[in-house]
C-alpha cells in the first residue's frame, strides 16, 4: 500500500521498515490508531516520530525510521498510549491492545472539596515517552470514576494551596497511588489517616525546605515527586503539613539573590543545597521531631557548589562566584581543592576555567604560584588554548611577584598568536598591581611594539600612552611610520599623552590617516 513516509533514504541514513497489525483484546482490528517509532526526547515533548502511519480497516500499518529505533508506539487518544519493544532485525510485529481498566476513587473530605479536579498520572513508560495525564472531577460525594485506563502504575494528585514564602500558590500534591491490571475494576480510597507532621529545626535561618518523595519507580523529574515547600522561621524552626508514611528526601535551599541580569532579565534562585536529609515516617502515632544539619558545610562542597552554579549559568556575572571563593575564610582549603580540580582530567571542563581564575587571586601562597607555573610548563606545545588560559589566570593576581612576571614574559615572543595576546593582556594588567616590576614590564611592552600582529602593536601603543611611560617615546616615534593606520594613530596619541602636546598629536594623527593636505583640519 502507498504510505506517506519520510525521506531518510534520500539523505543516506540507514533505515528500517516495520509492518504490523493492531487488534484489541477481543481480536478485532483497531482502526485509525497512530503508529510510529518512539523519539528519543524528554518526557514533556511529543513521543511520536514525524513519519507516523494510521491503521487501516484491517488494523495494518507500515512505519519507516532510522536503524537505531527499537520501540513502536501506538496511540488511540491523548490518554491511551501503548508501546512495544522490537528486536534488532524484527520486520513484523503483532500488537494486542490491552483491555481497558476502570478505577473508582473515593477521597477523604479533608483532602479536597467537591467539584475539584483530580489528576491521575502514570509513569509506566521508560525515558523518551510521554507521560499520560487524565483529569477527573469529584462529585458531591467526594467520588470520581476514571475509565479506559491503560494498565500500569498511577499517582493521584489534588490541587492544594501551599505557602511559599509570603504567598499562597496552588499546586498538584500527591494524595494517593495505585496499580491496575488489564480489564480490572478497582476501588481506591485516598484518606488522611496515618499522616504525621514533622517539626524540627535547622541551624541556618532564611532558608526553605523542599520535600520530595523518594521512590525508585518514579523516572521523571516531575511535580509528582515534590510534595511541597516549607518556609523556615527566623530561628530556623519549621513545621510541615501532614505527610503519609514512607521515605522522604528533605532538601534545605538557600534564599534567592537579587536580580543580577539572568536569562531574559529574570533573577534566578541561588540553589545551593546546604543540607540533605532522608526521613522515614513510620505508621505508628509517635510524633516526629527532627534536628537537621549538626555540622557545617565542608570546604570541598562549598567549592563544588560555587563552581557548579557558575557552569549552570544561574548568574551572568562570573566575578561573583570568584569573589565568593576568594572571600571564604578557609583559603588554604579552597586553594587545595581548586588545585585538585585543575589537575584532575576527569573534573568537569566548565569547572576548570573558573578554578584557574580563582587560583590567580590566591598568589599570596607560594604553593599556588609554584603549582600554576608548573602547570604552565607542563601544557603541551600544541595546546595553545590551554596555555593561554593558564597565562590569563595570573591577570587576577593582587600581589607583587617577580617570579610570576618573569615566567609570563618568556611567552611574549611565542610563535602562536593566542599565546602572545594572552601574555600582553596579562602583563598590561599586572603593571598596575606590581609597582616593583613596573619598569621591567614597560620594557617588555616596548619590545612588543614590533609584534607581527597589528592589533597587538596598536593596543601596546595605547597602553604605553595610558601608563605615561617616558622611556617608550623613542619606540613610539618609530611606530608612527608603521604600515597600519591604527598603529600610527595610537602611537601619535600615546606620544601626545606622554608629552602633553595635544595639538601636535591631532596633526600627526590626521596626517597619518588623511595625508599632509588635511593635517590638523
Amino acid at each position: 500500500r502507498p504510505r506517506s513516509r519520510g525521506t531518510f533514504a534520500n539523505f543516506g541514513f540507514e533505515t528500517r521498515t516495520v509492518r504490523g497489525r493492531v487488534v484489541d483484546h477481543e481480536g478485532k482490528p483497531v482502526v485509525g490508531a497512530l503508529v510510529a517509532f518512539a523519539e528519543r526526547i524528554g518526557y514533556s515533548g511529543e513521543c511520536f516520530d514525524e513519519n507516523f502511519d494510521k491503521t487501516d480497516e484491517m488494523g495494518r500499518f507500515l512505519v519507516e525510521g532510522d536503524l537505531e529505533r527499537t520501540r513502536v508506539v501506538v496511540r488511540r487518544s491523548a490518554t491511551a498510549i501503548w508501546n512495544v519493544n522490537l528486536k534488532p532485525e524484527q520486520e513484523f510485529v503483532a500488537i494486542t491492545w490491552p483491555k481497558p481498566a476502570t478505577c473508582h476513587i473515593t477521597v477523604d473530605p479533608s483532602l479536597c472539596n467537591p467539584n475539584d479536579d483530580l489528576t491521575i498520572t502514570t509513569t509506566r513508560y521508560c525515558a523518551g515517552m510521554s507521560v499520560i495525564r487524565v483529569k477527573a472531577r469529584i462529585d458531591a460525594d467526594r467520588r470520581a470514576t476514571v475509565a479506559n485506563l491503560i494498565p500500569g502504575d498511577y499517582f493521584i494528585a489534588a490541587n492544594k494551596s501551599i505557602t511559599i514564602g509570603d504567598a499562597d500558590e496552588t499546586t498538584p500534591v500527591e494524595i494517593g497511588h495505585f496499580s491496575i491490571e488489564p480489564g480490572e475494576e478497582k476501588r481506591v480510597s485516598c484518606v488522611q489517616g496515618g499522616q504525621r507532621r514533622v517539626v524540627g529545626k535547622i541551624p541556618k535561618a532564611g532558608v526553605r525546605m523542599r520535600l520530595r518523595v523518594e521512590r525508585q519507580k518514579l523516572r521523571y523529574e516531575d511535580w509528582t515527586r515534590c510534595v511541597g515547600f516549607v518556609a523556615c522561621a527566623e530561628d530556623g524552626s519549621f513545621r510541615t503539613r501532614p505527610l503519609e508514611p514512607g521515605r522522604y528526601l528533605l532538601r534545605f535551599v538557600g534564599p534567592a539573590p537579587a536580580n543580577r541580569g539572568g536569562f531574559r532579565g529574570f533573577g534566578f534562585p541561588a540553589g545551593p543545597v546546604t543540607v540533605k536529609h532522608r526521613l522515614d515516617i513510620p505508621n505508628d502515632d509517635v510524633p516526629i521531631e527532627l534536628t537537621v544539619g549538626g555540622k557545617q558545610q565542608g570546604t570541598s562542597a562549598f567549592v563544588h557548589q560555587t563552581l557548579d552554579r557558575e557552569a549552570s549559568g544561574l548568574w551572568s556575572n562570573a566575578d561573583i562566584q570568584i569573589s565568593e571563593l576568594l572571600a571564604h575564610p578557609d583559603r588554604k582549603g579552597v586553594s587545595e581543592e581548586l588545585l585538585r580540580i585543575t589537575n584532575d582530567p576527569l573534573a568537569p571542563y566548565s569547572w576548570r576555567r573558573p578554578a584557574l581564575r580563582a587560583l590567580g587571586g590566591m598568589t599570596d601562597s607560594p604553593k599556588v604560584i609554584d603549582a600554576l607555573l608548573e602547570k604552565l610548563k607542563s601544557v603541551p606545545r600544541s595546546d595553545t588554548k590551554a596555555k593561554a588560559r593558564v597565562i590569563r589566570a595570573f591577570a587576577g593576581c593582587k600581589h607583587s611577584s617577580r617570579k610570576i612576571v618573569e615566567s609570563i614574559a618568556e611567552y611574549r615572543n611565542d610563535e602562536n598568536l593566542r599565546v602572545r595576546w594572552a601574555t600582553y593582556d596579562t602583563l598590561a594588567r599586572l603593571v598596575h598591581v606590581d609597582p616593583d616590576n613596573r619598569e621591567r614590564i614597560i620594557g617588555w611592552l616596548v619590545e612588543m611594539l614590533s609584534d607581527p600582529w597589528d592589533r597587538i602593536r596598536a593596543d601596546v601603543a595605547a597602553t604605553l600612552g595610558r601608563l605615561a611611560a617616558n622611556q617608550s617615546v623613542p619606540a613610539l616615534r618609530k611606530a608612527r611610520n608603521d604600515p597600519v593606520g591604527k598603529v600610527r594613530v595610537w602611537s601619535a596619541w600615546a606620544i601626545a599623552r606622554i608629552t602633553h602636546e595635544r595639538r601636535q598629536a591631532v596633526e600627526l594623527m590626521t596626517e597619518r590617516l588623511l595625508g599632509v593636505s588635511l593635517a590638523g583640519k
